[in-house]
């Protein structure tokens, strides 16, 4: 009989056990905290955590392959977001760029006046960060859309010059997926990761001469020519010039000298 007692408690404690198992790593998977990246998947969605990082340099890694922002403030991402990048022949391209002008409201000069609250710059000839639809996929004309509010937020902590990295297979490769820290220094542009290889080299400025004329406009010649040569071309100034230059800032990616002088301003 005490045998028999015996084994029926030993029975029922290995049931007990195979049974307690399941229930135990159940319990750990769920107690394991959401990462921004499982967060992240609906289109549309986003996470903001600005308390994570309150001060610092602000960085945004745009993934074109993940369809993602990354947005690090201090070296730490404080935020993650789907975005919706140029669709097929109207691509968003890749590589290094700095906002260049900032503006809460904001319309097209080529797309039919179509509106981009929130825009942030990155060329001169039409390339910018802005709030719009987020469909899932690359649908827009080249710009980089972005949920409403997120795009609001980023917009109040960025500043004229903020970095924007937009990394692809062939540019910026090894940031194309980071992750809770920041893979570039938002202040130089240099990797920073473990093992980072050299970034890459920046593209040459194209030969070209800005003068800017006592009444504002720009004067821009090709090569080395005089601004009195024939090729002198005049561009009027912007009526707002966010550095207070004849031109602005250049973006590695830009190789066309027009684009490094603001387009005329919209009659």
């Amino acid at each position: 009989m005490n045998t028999a007692m015996s084994w029926g408690c030993a029975i029922g404690l290995c049931l007990g056990l195979s049974l307690c198992a399941p229930v135990a790593e159940a319990a750990k998977k769920k107690a394991a905290p959401a990462t921004m990246e499982s967060r992240v998947v609906r289109p549309g969605s986003y996470v903001w955590q600005p308390e994570r990082s309150p001060d610092g340099a602000v960085l945004v890694v745009v993934s074109l392959p993940e369809q993602r922002a990354h947005i690090y403030r201090g070296g730490k991402r404080i935020g993650l977001t789907t975005v919706s990048t140029g669709s097929e022949g109207r691509d968003t391209p890749a590589g290094h760029f700095e906002i260049l002008q900032k503006r809460v409201v904001h319309h097209s000069n080529l797309y039919d006046d179509a509106p981009m609250p929130f825009m942030q710059r990155l060329t001169w000839d039409g390339i910018a960060l802005h709030a719009g639809a987020v469909p899932g996929y690359p649908a827009s004309h080249g710009c980089i859309r972005l949920p409403r509010k997120l795009a609001e937020q980023l917009f109040a902590i960025t500043d004229i010059g903020t970095r924007v990295i937009v990394a692809d297979e062939h540019e910026y490769a090894e940031v194309t997926y980071p992750g809770d820290a920041a893979p570039v220094d938002a202040l130089t542009g240099a990797y920073i990761f473990p093992d980072a290889p050299p970034p890459p080299p920046p593209a040459e400025p194209p030969s070209q001469r800005v003068t800017v004329m006592g009444d504002g406009r720009v004067v821009r010649v090709e090569g080395a020519g005089a601004t009195s040569s024939p090729g002198a071309v005049v561009v009027p100034a912007p009526t707002a010039n966010p550095t207070g230059s004849g031109y602005q800032p250049y973006s590695a990616p830009v190789t066309d000298p027009a684009k490094r002088v603001p387009p005329p301003a919209k009659p």
